[in-house]
């Protein structure tokens, strides 16, 4: 019988799949709204349990994004890529 993994067993943050997509994955147990700023554009993130969501979407290395938590803007905090500093937007 194949083990359960589980959300937290799943790298958080940007994960590059190829062919322009990424998966993108934050912890936030007890943030209401939860979002990705990609593009311009708020998209809602799916709800894995256990307070992670994840979305995979249209992104490749070098486009920025941020999530958005309760209608805050926030960076990445498992970004590997802060060009506009800590409180900017993240990038893959």
């Amino acid at each position: 019988m194949p083990e359960e993994i589980l959300p937290w067993e799943r790298p958080l943050g940007a994960t590059p799949l190829g062919d322009g997509r990424t998966r993108f994955r934050a912890w936030a147990p007890y943030a209401n709204d939860v979002g990705l700023r990609l593009r311009g554009e708020d998209v809602p993130m799916q709800d894995e349990g256990h307070g992670v969501l994840s979305l995979e979407g249209p992104a490749g290395h070098g486009d920025d994004y941020a999530y958005v938590l309760d209608g805050s803007v926030l960076p990445d905090p498992c970004s590997r890529w802060q060009p506009k500093g800590l409180r900017g937007p993240s990038r893959v």
